[in-house]
């Protein structure tokens, strides 16, 4: 959830400011549209699955963050961006550069196609049946399919299986009813969790689960230690190009 915790964060430092700069340290974050912002005024920020819309006067600023990007107060990292307004500065920082900015007329422009979102409802079985209809790999990474359940992501689907107790290579046709109902409350569960941490710790480990002395996740980056739930040594393996992590023990 730290798409929602930055929309909230963004929301609080922008919204009814207009725009005096934007300062485009490094091109290669925007992608589309006129980068001159000055004077237009953000009349709201709003998120769609992992995508950040700062509606403008005129059109918006699509942005995605990707594996490293995040906004700060500070320049205290790679420094990509800096949004001036009125009152003060918003910095973008991005380690390896993935994200994306765009200024477009409607988010819609660059979304693509993207399935509903799991929260923040509790969503019932069937609901998680009718998105998973007709898949039949793995349940892990048919977690991440954005077409089919939008916003969830490598750490998320995580998280989930274990939440659930479901091993994360299982096929998706075998999963039953029962536990289908268990991934529902599991993913409310984590999100709304991943969400107060996110805005209490000011989101100190936005996107990467800052390092292991403040890891907030019950498995993610846990390789070798102890499962929280069984006692089992938790493992990583590499499935659909991501590390996953999860405990053999208890996910059966």
């Amino acid at each position: 959830m730290e798409v929602e915790a930055t929309r909230r964060w963004l929301d609080q430092r922008l919204t009814g400011r207009a725009i005096v700069e934007l300062d485009l340290v490094d091109r290669r974050l925007w992608k589309c549209g006129d980068p001159e912002l000055a004077g237009r005024r953000v009349l709201g920020v709003r998120r769609r699955a992992k995508w950040l819309w700062l509606q403008l006067d005129q059109g918006g600023l699509a942005v995605h963050l990707r594996m490293t990007g995040r906004f700060a107060s500070q320049p205290d990292g790679k420094l990509r961006a800096t949004l001036s307004t009125e009152d003060g500065h918003v910095h973008f920082l991005d380690t390896r550069c993935f994200a994306e900015w765009h200024h477009v007329d409607a988010l819609e422009q660059v979304l693509g196609r993207l399935g509903p979102e799991p929260w923040p409802g509790v969503q019932p079985a069937a609901w998680w049946q009718e998105r998973m209809h007709g898949l039949r790999g793995a349940i892990k990474p048919a977690f991440m399919k954005q077409d089919r359940i939008a916003g969830l992501g490598n750490i998320a689907a995580i998280e989930l299986c274990w939440l659930a107790e479901l091993d994360p290579t299982t096929r998706v046709p075998s999963v039953g009813a029962a536990t289908w109902t268990r991934v529902g409350e599991a993913c409310h569960d984590h999100l709304t969790r991943a969400l107060a941490d996110a805005l209490r710790d000011g989101m100190r480990y936005l996107n990467d689960g800052g390092g292991d002395h403040d890891n907030p996740f019950y498995v993610y980056r846990r390789e070798g230690q102890p499962c929280p739930r069984c006692s089992g040594l938790i493992e990583r393996f590499v499935q659909a190009g991501r590390g996953t992590f999860w405990c053999p023990g208890c996910q059966v």
